[in-house]
């Protein structure tokens, strides 16, 4: 082999390692953008888990660790001790700022435990209902946590219909509305659908605020709110 062929080898196995490199440093690159660094997820889930425990005075246990790459934002999902194991929620660091859905999350179980007796008791055509967490509200936290009826806030109740028949939806969505009034629950938005419509259904969805109950005094009010 010739010192020329020799040289020429040398430039290709170069020019092979740099375009190697560039593939895995490119990849690598495109992984960490959309997934995190994995030892800084569990960094920042241990950061975030000791925080909302010193917070709310709980104890949990890590059910996940995410990065969100459109924030960007390291996060995890917890679960309390000694609650309901469906009971979840998220803790996340954004820049500097830890923000947490502990208290938006207790507050749906306490609507739930309150709606989903009255939705089941006076409604015959539902295939799911449940409060949704409102992300938006940020409680200035004291040390105790209020029942959702004393926060000044509207939250979220999604109730879905398998279908629409107008007069047994509006008659039995009175009583549920007139049983939330007698029991004080003012601070509920609910919020009513359907997974099909008639073809001259006079409402697609209703969005009954819940500090506007006191004004349906009959079942043709709720009309207001489609």
């Amino acid at each position: 082999m010739t010192m020329d062929k020799i040289k020429l080898k040398w430039v290709w196995i170069g020019l092979s390692s740099i375009f190697v490199t560039a593939i895995i440093l490119y990849w690598g690159w495109f992984y960490v953008s959309f997934n995190g660094l994995p030892w800084k997820k569990y960094v920042i889930a241990n950061e975030l888990k000791e925080h909302v425990e010193q917070k709310y005075n709980i104890e949990t246990t890590i059910e996940e660790r995410y990065y969100t790459f459109k924030k960007p934002s390291y996060g995890v999902r917890l679960s309390e001790k000694g609650k309901n194991e469906t009971f979840t929620f998220t803790a996340d660091k954004v820049g500097d700022e830890l923000l947490d859905s502990y208290l938006q999350h207790v507050w749906a179980s306490q609507i739930n435990e309150d709606m989903q007796p009255i939705v089941e008791k006076h409604m015959t055509n539902v295939h799911k209902h449940t409060a949704h967490p409102s992300s938006h509200i940020e409680y200035n936290y004291t040390g105790v946590i209020p029942l959702y009826k004393d926060v000044n806030e509207q939250l979220q109740y999604h109730i879905l219909l398998k279908k629409v028949d107008e007069e047994v939806t509006l008659t039995q969505l009175f009583h549920v509305i007139d049983e939330m009034k007698k029991k004080d629950i003012r601070n509920v938005h609910l919020y009513v659908g359907s997974q099909t419509l008639p073809p001259k259904a006079s409402f697609k969805t209703l969005d009954i605020p819940g500090n506007e109950l006191d004004n349906i005094k009959t079942k043709e009010d709720i009309l207001k709110y489609r």
